[in-house]
């Protein structure tokens, strides 16, 4: 039983390492509305719309009626910004070792002809969907910028990279990319991948983990910040606390210093986790201590019974060594050193059954899965009244965990030393019945 928990313990460990920062990350995030679907307020709203007031495009600015065009807008779906205060302010609070921001935003490139109706007089603000979407084509990615000076607090780091590199520090022109994304456009590392007006080398492909919102390519986050004309501007602050016990305090302190501001742990992230391996650990957690607690009481009482029965069996036996001169003393040690000897080798070949089984267990391959439901975020703008182009959700994904039962050399200790204790108390009383035969009455009983 300790094995098999020990064995889930490390599938989930291996689930949740690359989110969890090994228990002292918190992801803060100012989500518009709220993760129960609760529509974001006008304030948010408003908020929302002016950070992405520089990607609305206007009609009267690219071309002539029947020109082609293309142009990138970078928007923000369903977040609001954090600007270097709020980085600086996260990373300097009490019991706080290191914070990094990131910046994620919808790359929409929005292509075609020029309208009729964007001839003289169209006026500036008027967008692509008042003014009809004909001969348009919309496509959206999700990049991410990320802080190459911490690249250990990146939800999706260098740990995730499958082929290539991660971004190097101080790096401008190249871009890391999603593996399913760089397979479907045919991009591998060295290529070159345009990301709105610039074209960047692909130095490294990664795939994201188990819950982690997947970005379609991963960026410096000054040339992110550049090219989509948000100078200072993060969308989520990774937070590494110093010590594990702080994650609870320090949650609470920074969403007070940070009005708006959501924090997710590590437990958020596990609680998130569902499918057989999450069934499976719960059903040790919950039986697991019971049924050792149970197993060990009845190998206590029936080593007891058996030795008494032992004793009832052996009176003649007994009643004729007390005759021919044996002491109480002595007869107790016999019966003691038998039932020690006895609960040494009983410990040992219960070791070596263990053994068999925890690698029986390894050796089967079994697969448990583990899975995160898809989470919405309320999208409370975007490009001009194109919202809805972003991601604006996580997506479900899933995850294949082969189990394992590494065994604890200190629980084979402990199990060797159960049973070697339960040996002794058994001998302990049996012996105490045994000192108490009389040698007349003994002899007088006929098997």
């Amino acid at each position: 039983m300790s094995a098999l928990a020990d064995g889930l313990a490390a599938a989930q460990d291996r689930v949740l390492r690359p989110l969890s920062g090994l228990g002292t990350d918190l992801s803060l995030a100012r989500p518009v509305g709220s993760a129960s679907g609760e529509a974001p307020s006008i304030a948010d709203r408003r908020r929302l719309r002016e950070e992405n007031e520089a990607a609305r495009v206007a009609l009267d600015d690219l071309g002539e009626p029947g020109d082609r065009f293309r142009r990138t807008a970078f928007v923000s779906s369903a977040r609001l910004g954090f600007d270097d205060r709020d980085v600086q302010a996260a990373a300097s609070a009490p019991d706080v070792r290191e914070a990094a921001g990131s910046l994620t935003l919808d790359a929409i490139d929005v292509s075609g002809e020029v309208p009729a109706s964007a001839g003289s007089g169209t006026p500036g603000a008027q967008t692509l969907r008042a003014a009809g979407l004909e001969g348009v084509d919309i496509a959206s990615s999700t990049v991410t910028g990320v802080d190459t000076t911490h690249p250990a607090l990146a939800t999706v780091g260098p740990d995730q990279v499958t082929d290539g590199r991660w971004l190097a520090r101080g790096a401008h022109r190249e871009v890391v990319l999603d593996l399913a994304v760089a397979r479907r456009r045919g991009l591998r590392v060295g290529s070159t991948c345009p990301i709105g007006t610039r074209h960047y080398e692909v130095v490294g492909l990664v795939s994201a983990p188990l819950g982690a919102e997947r970005s379609d390519a991963y960026l410096p986050l000054s040339e992110l910040q550049a090219i989509a004309d948000r100078p200072g501007t993060v969308t989520e602050i990774r937070v590494r606390a110093d010590r594990s016990d702080d994650v609870g305090a320090l949650r609470t302190r920074l969403e007070t210093d940070l009005p708006g501001t959501t924090a997710t742990t590590a437990a958020d992230l596990a609680a998130n986790v569902d499918g057989s391996l999450a069934d499976a650990d719960d059903l040790v957690e919950r039986l697991g201590t019971a049924l050792v607690l149970l197993a060990l009481a009845a190998a206590f009482v029936l080593t007891a019974l058996i030795t008494l029965g032992s004793v009832g069996k052996r009176t003649r036996e007994l009643g004729t060594l007390r005759a021919i001169g044996w002491s109480r003393a002595r007869l107790v040690r016999q019966l003691a050193g038998e039932s020690l000897l006895q609960g040494v080798l009983g410990g040992l070949l219960g070791v070596a059954t263990g053994l068999a089984v925890a690698c029986a267990i390894s050796r089967a391959g079994i697969v448990l899965r583990a899975s995160v439901a898809p989470s919405e975020h309320p999208v409370g703008g975007g490009l001009a009244g194109l919202a809805g182009f972003g991601r604006g959700a996580v997506e479900p994904t899933s995850a294949a965990v082969t189990l394992t039962a590494p065994v604890d050399g200190g629980v084979l200790l402990v199990g060797l030393g159960l049973a070697v204790l339960a040996g002794l108390l058994a001998g302990a009383v049996g012996a105490a019945r045994a000192a108490r035969l009389r040698p007349a009455d003994a002899l007088r009983q006929i098997d």
